[in-house]
């Protein structure tokens, strides 16, 4: 009666297994490292994400324009950086961000006590909505002196795995407003708010990992569809 019944449950997990749509092990042609970090380089308007580290020991800055809290303390954009170098071969997968990281001061010295809230929306390719974004409230204690910028940390949201070929078409968008909050009080309005990066001393990056992607079951008109591997590297199969 044991043997029967384990025979019967089997039997059972067989016809389960496949009844389930089968993911099949990566093609192989991503040939994206497991993690990039890219670093904001280049001058407006020729803003660049660049995986080389910064040599230069002069940080480069770039400037919002000037903020105010009339008119609804709307973010104004620094800048967007885009990656449109390298390659990444096919059936790749974007998998996640780490935290941004930026060096901010001030434009004028006039502004100092000032707080200000900054965003960041990454996007992918053409699309005009963000697939992540990050923002950080009420930063305080900047000054105009460079040598005493503040490091700021910005956390992006999570989203779901992005499938690709080719080049990752990312860029970040980098914006601006006065500090917002109960509890954020000072100026209402500012000259505008500086960014630093590009130097060993200022190295404004983020981090991505990527993935090869699985193949699955076909498309209603039989195109093999791709989505991320439920594995975290590229030595891993999925």
């Amino acid at each position: 009666m044991k043997q029967t019944r384990i025979g019967v449950l089997s039997l059972g997990l067989f016809l389960l297994l496949l009844a389930v749509p089968a993911m099949s092990s990566p093609t192989g042609g991503c040939s994206l490292p497991p993690s990039e970090t890219f670093y904001l380089t280049g001058v407006a308007p020729d803003l660049d994400l660049e995986t080389t580290a910064p040599s230069s020991s002069t940080p480069t800055s770039i400037d919002s324009p000037s903020l105010t809290k009339t008119g609804g303390n709307l973010y104004k954009p620094l800048g967007t950086w885009y990656y449109e170098t390298g390659g990444g071969g096919s059936n790749c997968s974007l998998n996640s961000l780490s935290a941004l990281n930026v060096w901010l001061g001030l434009r004028n010295s006039d502004d100092q006590g000032t707080k200000f809230d900054v965003k960041a929306d990454v996007f992918f390719g053409p699309s005009a909505t963000p697939f992540s974004t990050g923002e950080v409230l009420c930063v305080s204690g900047l000054v105009r002196n460079p040598d005493s910028a503040e490091h700021v940390t910005i956390n992006f949201s999570p989203f779901s795995g992005i499938v690709f070929s080719g080049t990752p078409p990312l860029s970040v968008k980098i914006s601006a407003r006065i500090g917002t909050g109960a509890t954020c009080t000072g100026h209402a309005n500012a000259t505008g708010l500086r960014l630093y990066y590009d130097a060993v001393s200022r190295p404004s990056e983020f981090d991505a990992t990527f993935g090869p992607a699985c193949p699955t079951g076909p498309t209603p008109d039989g195109e093999t569809r791709y989505v991320p591997c439920p594995c975290t590297t590229q030595s891993i199969d999925c």
